[in-house]
C-alpha cells in the first residue's frame, strides 16, 4: 500500500491510509517530504580522543570525527541517518584546521543557524568552522583540488621543553 504523501510542515506528519474503511494514522518521516540539500563544512578538530575521521565498522566502537559529527547533525536535523563524507581519512590522535566534508540532508534551516546548532551539540574538541549550501554534484573527497599535511616532531626529551605544547598532552 502505498501512503500519500504531502509537503511535512511539522516534525511529523499524520497521513491517513489510502484503503477505504481505514482510518488508522500512518507516520511519515518529515526528511521523506522534503528535498535534499547539499552542504560543504569545514571542520578543525583536535583528535587526541578520536580513533581517527572515519566510523569503524564495529558499532560502540572507538569514537571517530565522524560519528561525533554525525550524531550531532542528527540531532539538530531530527532525522535518524546523516551521514557525512570526508575530504579525506585521518589516523588516530591527528588534528585538523580545515578538513572539508559534506553531507546532503533535508533541512529548512539557513545555514548560519545550522552551523551554530551542530557546534551546540559537539564536544569542545571538535568545531564546524563553516557550513555552506552548495551545488548537488559538489563531493568533498572527488573534488579536492589539494590537500596539505604538515608534521611536527617535537625531538627532546618529556620536561625539557620550556613550553608545554597542548597538542602533547591529554585533557
Amino acid at each position: 500500500r502505498r501512503v500519500p504523501r504531502a509537503r511535512c510542515l511539522s516534525h511529523l506528519e499524520i497521513a491517513v491510509e489510502a484503503k477505504a474503511g481505514l482510518k488508522r494514522p500512518v507516520k511519515v518521516a518529515r526528511s521523506a517530504t522534503r528535498e535534499l540539500k547539499s552542504f560543504k563544512l569545514v571542520i578543525a578538530y583536535r583528535g587526541s580522543r578520536y580513533k581517527g575521521w572515519q566510523k569503524q565498522a564495529k558499532s560502540g566502537g572507538p569514537k571517530t570525527v565522524q560519528e561525533m559529527l554525525e550524531k550531532a547533525a542528527r540531532k539538530v536535523l531530527r532525522q535518524r541517518r546523516v551521514v557525512i563524507h570526508g575530504s579525506g581519512r585521518t589516523d588516530s590522535g591527528v588534528h585538523a584546521r580545515a578538513q572539508v566534508a559534506h553531507m546532503r540532508v533535508a533541512a529548512d534551516l539557513p545555514a548560519k543557524v545550522l552551523v551554530k546548532a551542530i557546534n551546540a551539540h559537539l564536544p569542545e574538541d571538535i568545531r564546524v568552522v563553516s557550513l555552506e549550501e552548495c551545488p548537488r554534484e559538489f563531493h568533498s573527497q572527488l573534488d579536492a583540488t589539494a590537500k596539505t599535511y604538515r608534521y611536527f616532531i617535537l625531538n627532546t626529551l618529556p620536561g625539557s621543553e620550556p613550553i608545554q605544547w597542548p597538542f602533547l598532552h591529554p585533557y
